[in-house]
């Protein structure tokens, strides 16, 4: 992958020992994983593209173990009633949310990371996941403490949910390889910003050894 020049914001957060303490894993974990639909990972679409189709392939690989040891699994979706009147103001910021409507590709779930019936799917109109749906409740009835982090993007619904997921008193790990943006740069600046803040950013063997814990 491309090397991305942040070497200013690394001399920074390194003086002010950001990034720098670890959160750690907790006992029960749920993956999550975040609109990886089509209108999102399929570069022919609107917002497709960039470093999401490597993120998706890595997301089927870690499914793997995560059903192995019956992890409780979360899909998000973002969806819009064909008025946008759940949009609310975010989707007349961005226009391109206007072809996320029901029926269409755009909103079906890529198949190389297809959910199966026993898992759990949320479907939301803002960028987090925790956003006026019932995820927050279903974690807290399964006593869930860790959250696994995959999906796109990393700069808008991935962040989001993970500053929620510590907000609401979770362990947010974000899964740097299972994680996609349009943009490299801004995939590369914000996990950084999460790792140095509101998460443990890791590599996926290092999930894959967690999982293999549990």
């Amino acid at each position: 992958m491309e090397r991305i020049d942040i070497s200013e914001m690394e001399k920074i957060y390194k003086e002010q020992e950001l990034g720098k303490y670890k959160i750690g894993f907790g006992k029960k974990p749920a993956l999550i994983v975040i609109d990886f639909q089509y209108g999102l990972t399929d570069p022919q679409y609107n917002f497709g593209g960039g470093c999401v189709p490597f993120a998706v392939k890595s997301t089927a690989k870690l499914l793997k173990y995560v059903r192995l040891k019956k992890i409780p699994i979360f899909y998000s979706i973002a969806v819009y009633r064909k008025d946008f009147k759940d949009g609310l103001y975010f989707v007349k910021k961005v226009r391109g949310l206007e072809k996320l409507i029901p029926g269409s590709r755009n909103v079906e779930i890529d198949k190389l990371v297809k959910p199966k019936k026993s898992d759990i799917i949320i479907y939301k109109q803002h960028q987090s996941c925790f956003a006026n749906t019932n995820l927050h409740s279903i974690l807290t009835t399964l006593s869930v403490d860790t959250l696994l982090i995959t999906g796109c993007s990393t700069s808008g619904c991935l962040r989001a949910t993970t500053v929620d997921a510590m907000a609401h008193g979770y362990r947010p790990i974000v899964i740097e390889e299972c994680c996609g943006d349009r943009s490299l740069f801004a995939h590369k600046v914000n996990l950084m910003e999460m790792n140095a803040k509101v998460a443990d950013v890791i590599d996926i063997e290092e999930a894959i050894q967690y999982i293999n814990t549990l």
